[in-house]
């Protein structure tokens, strides 16, 4: 399916992936039969009205083409009038697996099946659990969020899956950023829409963003621990950097502390 390859990310269709999810996990596949009916209907009625416009119809004049059946002018719907395919994707962003039904005769009072009952299986993208491969088949937005989102829990992981997919990182729409910390629940990275990381193109540069915060988050280290004589303010930049995806090395360097203290605070042996 060409679709899948390339994609960025849009606000709206994300809201309404996020709405579902969260509100009608249980009753998926009618939710996707739904979406699927209103598509094909609004193909329907575009055609209908196409060939209302072109017949005349409405306006004190008619004009029916040669050989069109009956059928054919009561339905305003051609022998080769064709509809759009319609492929609904469930994209789940969850830490745990999808436990919710994924056919429709899930939601079924008995479990007997029948040729002549409707047959839908929801197609799912469960993101945390996608292998590697299929997520690098995406070559657009949708590679990074994807992937961001699959190791957010995974430091080390995210730090590599940046590094590895690091053009993909450097010129990333506003939306996308806002993807990335709603999923994540890091709101520092929403703070890197600023001037000085954005783009020729009007994105942003989450790469160097990134390594921006991290010399920004050393000094201010470093000058709160001045000030205050503890190292709370150093453990709270750690945990920021940590969950933006930064090695412990990294953050240890950042911070101004050793590796084994970074370690410590991760641990909770450090409280």
């Amino acid at each position: 399916m060409k679709e899948k390859t390339k994609g960025n990310v849009d606000s709206s269709r994300r809201g309404d992936t996020g709405k579902i999810a969260g509100q009608g996990m249980n009753t998926m596949p009618f939710r996707v039969l739904e979406l699927d009916f209103v598509n094909y209907a609004r193909q329907m009625q575009v055609i209908r009205e196409n060939h209302n416009a072109e017949w005349g119809i409405g306006k004190g004049q008619r004009h029916i083409p040669e050989g069109l059946t009956a059928g054919e002018y009561l339905g305003r719907f051609l022998k080769t009038d064709r509809l759009a395919r319609c492929v609904t994707l469930v994209l789940y962003w969850g830490k745990e697996p999808w436990d919710g039904p994924v056919k429709l005769s899930d939601l079924f009072a008995d479990d007997t099946e029948t040729a002549y009952a409707l047959q839908l299986e929801i197609r799912l993208l469960d993101v945390c659990r996608m292998a590697d491969e299929e997520i690098c088949s995406y070559t657009g937005e949708l590679r990074t969020v994807f992937g961001f989102r699959k190791y957010a829990d995974d430091k080390e992981a995210l730090g590599n899956f940046i590094n590895e997919n690091r053009e993909y990182f450097t010129d990333v729409s506003e939306t996308a950023v806002d993807a990335l910390a709603e999923l994540t629940h890091s709101p520092e990275l929403g703070k890197m829409k600023t001037q000085g990381y954005a783009t020729p193109k009007g994105g942003i540069d989450v790469c160097r963003g990134i390594q921006g915060m991290i010399r920004d988050g050393r000094l201010e280290g470093i000058r709160e621990g001045i000030k205050e004589g503890k190292t709370e303010a150093r453990k709270e930049i750690a945990f920021s950097l940590s969950a933006m995806g930064m090695s412990v090395g990294k953050i240890a360097e950042a911070t101004g502390v050793s590796p084994a203290l970074v370690t410590e605070w991760f641990s909770g042996k450090g409280e």
